[in-house]
């Protein structure tokens, strides 16, 4: 798919992914929600913090002396920050930086340190209240080679290509951040959201059978007494 920029008026996701399904294979890294003051920060991450080596050094006054690493933790997975700013009519301004990054071995030098593999975007955009904003156009590409062979007789001189098989493909992968804001006015807003966060919660949690409740043994019967010879 070729990258696009897209302001969609559809308040409906799922319209875009079951198009982009068609065609291709989608697969949804996150679906947060997140609610901020005017003009302040929001920040969410998910993922892990992975240790890098910063700087490494080693005593040159003594011999064998250990060798001393400066560790740099580093975030990474999925990173959103957020910035709206609402003027009167209803226009949202959004300060985006969204960043996906995953930790893949280093292969390009003989660093004892993985890699950190990112793909990041910065912008600042206008979207009315309720309206949806696609951003795309993060597309990475990398050739995987796989070679398989049957031992022995695939290194044979003649014969032995009948007994190998190499595999070239290529992997195309393009990060699309969908992004709808919507401005609560007053608490009877909130709470109207709030309500639906709810429902949907309870729609998600699964229904469990409840298994009904043991009949209770017979009590024996034993002779009368006072109160029962009373009332007969």
């Amino acid at each position: 798919m070729p990258g696009f920029n897209y302001l969609l008026n559809a308040s409906d996701f799922n319209v875009v992914l079951n198009a982009l399904q068609g065609v291709t294979r989608v697969n949804v890294i996150s679906s947060p929600n997140i609610t901020v003051l005017d003009n302040r920060t929001a920040k969410l991450q998910v993922g892990d913090q992975v240790p890098i080596v910063r700087q490494s050094g080693q005593s040159a006054f003594a011999a064998g002396a250990p060798i001393l690493n400066q560790i740099e933790m580093k975030d990474t997975g999925v990173i959103l920050s957020v910035t709206p700013r609402v003027n009167k009519n209803g226009l949202v301004v959004l300060d985006i930086n969204q960043e996906v990054s995953d930790v893949v071995k280093t292969t390009t030098s003989e660093i004892n340190s993985p890699t950190i593999r990112q793909r990041r975007v910065a912008t600042s955009v206008a979207v009315n209240d309720g309206h949806s904003l696609a951003i795309g156009g993060m597309v990475q590409e990398k050739a995987q080679i796989t070679n398989e062979s049957v031992p022995v007789l695939g290194d044979l001189p003649i014969v032995g290509p009948a007994f190998r098989n190499r595999i070239d493909g290529r992997v195309r992968t393009e990060l699309i951040v969908f992004i709808r804001p919507k401005v609560i006015r007053g608490t009877v807003e909130a709470d109207r959201i709030a309500e639906d966060f709810r429902q949907q919660f309870r729609a998600m949690m699964p229904i469990r059978p409840v298994p009904a409740p043991l009949p209770m043994a017979a009590m024996p019967i034993g002779p009368d007494g006072v109160l029962r010879r009373m009332i007969d």
